[in-house]
């Protein structure tokens, strides 16, 4: 039978770019967790609450992915179901680590997730089935020490782990491919079905059916082992028994509609030199028709992915929509479609709205576009390097006339085209790179910048490049966002009396950490520009408001997945999920 949907929980992990330059990039990964998350939660395929599911993609921070993996095993009462793609790397005692964005091979105890964590979590969860599919290089360990006598506490009744290797294999990425080679094994089977399996597809048979596939293709064979009669739990219902012309009831609100990727019907393959011929040519038909038109009149568009930021003027832009940025109005009308193509890294728009720039993982620069021109402005060279150290730039601010841009620690004139220098950063307390996570000018000072990394931020005037008072130390428990890619959340109040960083929110007339006991135990992700609330991650998929006049709780609990973002009037909250931004009123 499926888990049951009301009491089932998931939990994808993934990492395509890495810091450490022994650990080449994986593309396809960030594909493989969303085609997957689709699968699960299609209505008609799957059994996956889109509630339920938490997507980890290239997050830096161990302690976040565990905390995501921990709140979601201890909530799960039928069934945990974790996966993960990427690096898998070894460790001196023969231990499988998990490799995460800021890993260094050389200090895996402390920069990758210890498999011996996932363990751990799956061993204290009330889950009735537990379920761990590993697609990375050396997976295959976790299944001979589940047969071994040394390591038994993975014995528990109903643990299930599949494999992508056998212990001492390495998986396969194919260069140019849309999937890692075991995952798009594994979507390809749920997306076409088994025209002679049953209704439901067990775990067991997949793994048969895995294997054969390897086997005719060349690629390592997938292990598998199970406790119990964890192979007879179904991963998915079979396709090819699935009338597509039926109605689909779903016991819960419908999660977001899969994405067709040439995996789930075998006809598009046929067709899919035409499809794409097309795709080009829709494209431009689309661009053209959405300029000017409200996406939705209840408040919110049908865009996401990423992040979201807000300026004074009433304009936004949401990234990572197939590769393009749109930049939108108060009333959620496009204005503009910037960039063309590529994976965003970090964005964001001047205070009047009419500047944005946009950096992106597949090139060596960041661009300023002109809004109401939809053209570029501007080009100057990315951050790409820390101490010797490959890094992706994840944080941009323009300032409120857009003649300032940072790029990391990097100060640009963009009137003169020239680099006015570089904000210090200061040494790691750890062998992971104390690299930039988030910036944002201050919005009465134009001249001074809040740049905040892993362990502290720091005030500085970008035009002398001198600090402006001493670091404010982030909260020491705390990463980023397990459903976001470590950009970190730095937010002044609009009368620059408030400032919130990672984890913690200040009072900077008095230096004072403010709500610590709601703050510190969470993730700020927004503060509004009246100072008056703040959008706070609880550890799961979750965020919930907090007044900070009285640091207490209010109004419903908010499904978050990827970003929060208050509105310039503190009248809205943005909520950015997967494929569409929602509104959440204040005034309710």
């Amino acid at each position: 039978m499926l888990p049951d949907r009301g009491r089932s929980y998931a939990v994808l992990i993934g990492t395509s770019h890495y810091r450490s330059p022994e650990l080449p990039r994986l593309p396809a990964v960030r594909q493989n967790l969303d085609d997957l998350q689709a699968v699960l939660t299609d209505p008609a395929l799957g059994w996956l609450d889109p509630a339920h599911c938490v997507v980890a993609a290239n997050t830096r921070d161990v302690r976040t992915v565990y905390r995501a993996l921990r709140d979601s095993a201890m909530a799960a009462e039928d069934t945990l179901f974790v996966y993960f793609a990427g690096h898998g790397r070894v460790g001196a005692r023969n231990e499988l680590f998990l490799s995460l964005a800021d890993t260094d091979p050389d200090a895996l105890q402390v920069s990758a997730l210890a498999y011996d964590l996932v363990r751990d979590a799956l061993n204290h969860s009330p889950a009735a089935n537990r379920v761990v599919v590993l697609d990375c290089c050396f997976s295959g360990r976790v299944v001979d020490d589940m047969a071994g006598d040394v390591i038994g506490q993975l014995e528990v009744e109903g643990t299930y782990v599949l494999a992508a290797t056998p212990p001492n294999a390495v998986a396969l990425a194919p260069r140019g491919a849309t999937h890692t080679a075991f995952t798009g094994m594994l979507l390809e089977l749920l997306g076409n079905g088994l025209p002679d399996a049953p209704p439901l597809l067990t775990l067991g048979r997949i793994h048969q059916e895995l294997v054969r596939t390897a086997i005719k293709r060349s690629l390592p064979q997938p292990r598998q082992r199970g406790t119990g009669t964890s192979q007879n739990l179904a991963l998915a219902r079979n396709a090819a028994k699935i009338d597509r012309s039926a109605p689909v009831v779903a016991t819960s609100p419908p999660p977001e509609p899969l994405r067709r990727h040439g995996v789930r019907l075998p006809v598009a393959m046929v067709l899919l030199l035409l499809a794409v011929s097309l795709a080009v040519l829709g494209l431009f038909l689309w661009l053209e028709s959405e300029i000017g038109r409200p996406y939705r009149s209840s408040g919110g568009a049908e865009f996401g992915g990423g992040r979201a930021v807000y300026s004074t003027s009433g304009r936004y832009v949401v990234d990572n929509v197939d590769g393009l940025v749109p930049v939108l109005d108060h009333g959620d009308r496009v204005i503009a479609m910037l960039g063309g193509g590529g994976d965003v890294s970090a964005l964001t728009i001047s205070d009047d709205g009419k500047f944005v720039a946009v950096a992106k993982r597949d090139e060596d620069e960041v661009k300023v576009y002109d809004v109401d021109r939809a053209a570029e402005n501007a080009k100057v060279p990315e951050s790409r390097r820390v101490r010797g150290t490959e890094l992706t730039t994840l944080a941009l601010a323009l300032n409120r006339d857009a003649t300032l841009l940072v790029v990391d620690n990097m100060v640009w004139d963009l009137r003169a085209n020239r680099q006015i220098g570089e904000l210090p950063v200061p040494e790691s307390g750890s062998s992971t790179p104390n690299a930039v996570s988030g910036a944002a000018f201050h919005p009465t000072e134009p001249d001074v910048l809040a740049l905040e990394t892993h362990e502290s931020t720091q005030l500085w005037n970008v035009r002398t490049l001198t600090p402006v008072g001493e670091a404010l130390r982030n909260a020491p428990t705390l990463g980023t966002s397990p459903t976001r890619e470590g950009v970190g959340d730095v937010d002044f109040s609009a009368d620059g009396r408030l400032l919130a960083t990672k984890g913690v929110l200040w009072s900077l007339e008095r230096r004072e950490r403010i709500c610590p006991e709601v703050v510190d135990q969470h993730a700020v992700e927004a503060l509004s520009p009246n100072g008056q609330s703040i959008a706070v991650r609880d550890g799961t998929v979750h965020g919930f408001l907090v007044r900070v006049e009285d640091c207490r709780r209010f109004g419903d609990r908010i499904p978050f997945y990827r970003d929060m973002e208050f509105s310039h009037d503190s009248r809205w909250l943005l909520v950015v999920q997967s494929e569409k931004t929602d509104r959440v009123s204040l005034e309710s």
